[in-house]
C-alpha cells in the first residue's frame, strides 16, 4: 500500500497507465500500458516473503501455467502473455516485527494523523504525515527486480 503511490507517480511520469489484475490469482499484479501506444505493455508481478531465523522463507515466481505455454491465450492473465514487451518481478523480503501488547498501543482518529488526499492519475492517494505514532509490523526491507 505504501509503494502504490510511488508506482502510480512513476507510471504517470513516463507516460504509462497502470492496470491492476482483474482477479487476485491472475498474472501479473500490475500491467504498465503506454498511453501513446497501448500495444506496449510491461508486466510486473510483486512477490513478498519474510525472514525466519535469519533465512528467507522463500516464494515462487508463479506457475506460468497455460498462459506461459500458450502465449496468445488469456486464461488467468490480464492480457495474453505475448502482448507484453517484458516481464518483471518486484521482490520484497522483510523481517517481521514483534507486535506489542494491545494495551501499549495508542488509538488515533483519522483526523489526528493529518491525512490529505490527492489524485495521481485516476487513483485517489491518501498521504499520512504523522507516521511516528504508527507501529510497523514489518522492517528491514530488501527489494530486487
Amino acid at each position: 500500500m505504501h509503494l502504490f503511490p510511488q508506482i502510480m507517480e512513476f507510471a504517470q511520469r513516463f507516460g504509462y497507465k497502470v492496470v491492476l489484475a482483474d482477479k487476485q490469482n491472475w498474472y501479473p499484479d500490475l500491467t504498465f500500458v503506454c498511453e501513446e501506444n497501448e500495444s506496449i505493455k510491461f508486466a510486473v508481478d510483486i512477490k513478498t516473503t519474510f525472514r525466519r531465523n535469519g533465512k528467507t522463507a522463500g516464494f515462487t515466481l508463479g506457475s506460468h501455467g497455460s498462459y506461459f505455454k500458450e502465449r496468445n491465450k488469456s486464461k488467468n492473465i490480464q492480457f495474453p502473455y505475448n502482448q507484453y514487451a517484458a516481464h518483471y518481478c518486484l521482490g520484497i523480503v522483510y523481517t517481521r516485527n514483534e507486535i506489542p501488547d494491545s494495551e501499549q498501543l495508542n488509538i488515533y482518529k483519522t483526523e489526528e494523523i493529518d491525512a490529505t488526499q490527492s489524485m495521481v492519475g485516476y487513483r485517489k492517494v491518501t498521504r499520512v504525515k504523522k507516521l511516528e505514532s504508527i507501529v510497523s509490523v514489518i522492517k528491514d526491507f530488501d527489494f530486487f527486480v
